[in-house]
């Protein structure tokens, strides 16, 4: 009996034994699992070529997934949500590269409003993205139209317009971009504003959608204002009637001095259309190219009739160069500018003048109205009148200043009140004559 018992002793040992060496060798045999990073490096391919979008099949992870250490970042589930998503600030970026010691290769990669940065397994060949992240047009640039190409157009809703994913769903509707919003990474707004914008000369030269939302941008620039330019949603523009190109017309060039025709003095160009016979008539007030050149002068500008009608007649691709003076402007009042047209300005004459009626008080009554709504020229010419402006003044030194009713309806060019006295978009200016 007690022979059996030490048999039954040994044997239960020996279990014992056995079952500890394979918990040791179990141990031992899932920590050997984990795979190792054999190489880590930063991509270095062209920025766009690494633009990829996940697929859903893959989570992402703090490390390549199969890393000691690795943590969950985002799931399969929320990886297919940003796959499918339709808006372009779900687009992501590659940017390093990692094989493990199994072969596998791993992506790190970021969402393009930076709320998910990771590394998602990518298949077995480095530099091809698979299995979990896929190579993605964000922006599939097209084919203008002749009916983009054949108008000029204006902002429809100008204003100022702020960045960040905060204001996606206004990306492009009042300014334009570098590129297409959230079409590539932590590249932003050309223009921060277009808030007052006179522009009318908007030419669209590029087109194209973006990957995930679908919409139409198109690429526009500003012979007048160079520094307008960029991408914005095409049904951010209004049409503003027909565009002519160069070879098609009469170049003209508009400079700001009569000594200097160089890029730093020249303020835009205008191309103006050739009629049957494949000219450009300036030669009277009367003739289209006179009046298109004296459209095209910039606000806050002046060109002598004189000098549009030497032009005369101009063919085809024919270019002329305009010169134009800078008006001087008197701020009067709260939101009241006078500004003199042509004859010896006289700046000097009228810069102390402030006539009776001209008060605060009365600059606010007049010009602050419900948001919104159009300046209307009556008001304005009301306005002259009652503060002895209309029909004209007498400046400091006795010169004669006539007021010029037409030319400050035409710069009011539907301006609207915001409610604010003293806002530059509620300002009015009235225009004089001397001689």
């Amino acid at each position: 009996m007690q022979k059996s018992l030490k048999n039954s002793l040994y044997l239960g040992l020996a279990a014992l034994s056995f079952v500890a060496a394979a918990g040791v060798a179990t141990t031992s045999a899932s920590a050997a699992s984990k795979a190792t990073v054999t190489s880590n490096t930063t991509m270095t391919t062209a920025a766009s070529t690494r633009n990829v979008n996940l697929t859903g099949t893959n989570a992402l992870y703090t490390k390549p997934g199969t890393v000691k250490g690795a943590k969950l970042v985002a799931t399969t589930a929320t990886a297919k949500r940003l796959g499918d998503s339709k808006k372009s600030l779900d687009n992501f970026r590659a940017y390093r590269v990692a094989v493990t010691s199994r072969g596998s290769v791993y992506y790190k990669v970021v969402s393009f409003d930076q709320d998910y940065r990771g590394w998602v397994y990518g298949g077995k060949t480095s530099g091809t993205f698979a299995a979990g992240v896929k190579s993605f047009d964000t922006f599939n640039e097209g084919t203008t139209t002749s009916a983009q190409t054949s108008n000029y157009y204006s902002f429809k809703t100008p204003a100022a317009e702020a960045g960040g994913k905060a204001n996606y769903a206004k990306a492009g509707t009042s300014v334009t971009y570098t590129q297409p919003a959230w079409t590539q990474y932590k590249v932003g707004r050309a223009v921060t504003t277009t808030a007052n914008s006179t522009v009318k000369d908007l030419v669209i030269s590029k087109t194209g959608t973006r990957g995930k939302e679908g919409d139409t941008w198109v690429y526009v620039t500003s012979a007048s204002t160079p520094a307008v330019n960029g991408w914005i949603l095409e049904s951010s523009l209004t049409k503003e009637g027909s565009y002519t190109p160069a070879a098609d017309g009469v170049t003209v060039n508009y400079y700001s001095q009569a000594t200097s025709t160089s890029a730093s003095t020249k303020l835009g160009s205008v191309v103006v259309p050739v009629d049957a016979n494949g000219v450009a008539k300036f030669g009277a007030a009367a003739d289209a190219g006179y009046k298109a050149a004296l459209a095209g002068v910039r606000d806050g500008y002046t060109a002598a009739p004189a000098d549009i009608i030497a032009f005369g007649t101009q063919g085809k691709g024919n270019s002329v160069n305009l010169i134009v003076n800078q008006n001087p402007t008197v701020n009067q009042g709260s939101n009241i500018k006078l500004t003199v047209l042509g004859g010896s300005l006289g700046v000097r004459d009228i810069q102390g003048y402030v006539p009776a009626n001209v008060t605060t008080a009365m600059n606010k009554a007049k010009f602050t109205g419900v948001a919104g709504t159009v300046i209307k020229a009556s008001d304005v010419d009301a306005f002259a009148k009652a503060s002895l402006l209309a029909p004209s003044f007498t400046g400091i030194y006795g010169k004669t200043y006539t007021y010029n009713a037409a030319a400050t309806a035409a710069a009011l060019n539907g301006a609207k009140y915001d409610g604010t006295a003293t806002a530059t978009n509620s300002s009015v200016t009235l225009y004089f004559t001397t001689n």
